[in-house]
């Protein structure tokens, strides 16, 4: 049998390059070598992002950081203690700090109770609202995610290269889903709870004082019911420290871990009872049908089968709470951003000999008999390599 020969590779990120071999075709087959095969499970399972997902949209964030420049802004600094990370928004000329920011992130929520299909409203109103911060406002980059909210509604959250002023992204998005009739749902549950005038919120997770409920209740008054609290925009300030708190929020699953724990664990019980009703069945048939032995097996078969239902029920129930269809994407020069990947060893990468020296992390992937090496680092510390790069990404956008 001839012997499998392999041919030096590597591949260049924003912030990482990877070294890796690749068996030549003369001398491979794919029967030869499974370790080569992806033997991860990259399934959407019970509307969640699997493991291959989680990756490509990390990667897509890195080249939104990269591509981005900093700009300036004027608004408030706030400061998030848990995530340890500064926002930036512009809320009116009583707020004249000027910043440089990199990122805005978008929160997108549903004012009324969801009553259409998860992918009916990324249809119509996410991808309207996509469109419209192309064409009137030039974000040309950007990276989204559904997620679902406790009361099971489906919710957006956006990161995007430009800023824009709250009051347009709220009346764009109450515009949008008010084409599905939410504004006017929330406009009616609104006049209805407070038709005998101002009450405080019956909500147990709203802690807001008296006097800032009331204050609510009178813009609520004042905008006629029609505006409602929707949307969320911040200039991400501060971005070596959320990097990787965006890296991480986005890749999270879209909704509690403990779900995806009681599914599978329901599975189980239903695979157990059906394994059951199996055995009793094969018992039945061998069972003189006037006994009570048969009577018996009979009431078990019968108990196992609406235990059964009841638990699909349960599960049926768990999977509404996953994101039906399309869980995250991005926009297209995002998606057309592809590492630069090439053959040669070591003495073929420019600036190699100081990404040893400079790399914060490097990683060892064994794969079959095969080691992956990527090293992570601050690509503008090796300007040559940078510029391959740069071209490589240069080439790509000019043919969008």
């Amino acid at each position: 049998m001839q012997e499998i020969q392999f041919i030096p590779h590597y591949s260049i990120s924003p912030n990482s390059l990877t070294l890796y071999n690749l068996p030549d075709k003369k001398t491979y087959h794919v029967k030869d070598n499974k370790g080569w095969e992806n033997l991860e499970d990259n399934t959407n399972k019970y509307g969640e992002l699997s493991n291959h997902a989680q990756k490509r949209l990390k990667k897509k964030l890195n080249y939104l950081m990269y591509l981005t420049e900093n700009k300036e802004i004027q608004g408030k600094q706030i400061i998030a203690k848990q995530q340890n990370f500064t926002t930036q928004y512009q809320k009116s000329k009583v707020y004249q700090n000027t910043v440089q920011y990199k990122l805005t992130f978008i929160t997108l929520t549903l004012p009324s109770k969801q009553i259409h299909s998860d992918n009916e409203i990324k249809s119509k109103c996410l991808n309207q609202f996509l469109i419209e911060l192309k064409k009137n406002y030039g974000v040309s980059r950007y990276i989204w995610k559904a997620e679902k909210q406790e009361n099971n509604n489906i919710h957006f959250h956006i990161i995007a290269d430009k800023y824009i002023k709250w009051k347009e992204i709220r009346e764009c998005w109450n515009r949008i889903v008010n084409k599905l009739g939410y504004v006017d749902r929330y406009e009616s549950n609104m006049r209805e709870f407070y038709k005998n005038g101002f009450r405080l919120s019956t909500h147990s997770k709203d802690k807001r004082t008296e006097s800032q409920q009331k204050k609510a209740f009178q813009t609520l008054v004042d905008n006629n019911y029609r505006n409602p609290n929707s949307t969320d925009i911040h200039a991400l300030y501060k971005v070596k420290n959320i990097q990787a708190y965006i890296s991480k929020y986005l890749a999270k699953g879209v909704t509690k871990t403990a779900r995806i724990e009681q599914m599978n664990q329901i599975e189980l019980i239903i695979d157990e009872l059906q394994k059951s009703n199996d055995d009793l069945t094969f018992s039945l048939l061998n069972t003189n049908s006037k006994t009570i032995e048969y009577k018996e097996l009979s009431l078990k078969i019968e108990s196992n089968n609406k235990n059964i239902e009841e638990y699909k029920k349960q599960l049926s129930e768990l999977k509404a709470q996953g994101i039906e269809g399309k869980i995250w994407g991005c926009s297209q020069v995002l998606s057309k951003c592809e590492n630069y990947s090439d053959v040669g060893d070591t003495g073929c990468i420019p600036d190699f000999e100081i990404i040893p020296q400079i790399a914060t992390y490097i990683h060892e992937h064994p794969i079959g008999d095969q080691i992956v090496y990527t090293f992570f680092f601050d690509i503008n510390q090796t300007p040559n390599l940078k510029k391959v790069l740069d071209d490589h990404i240069k080439n790509i956008l000019e043919v969008c």
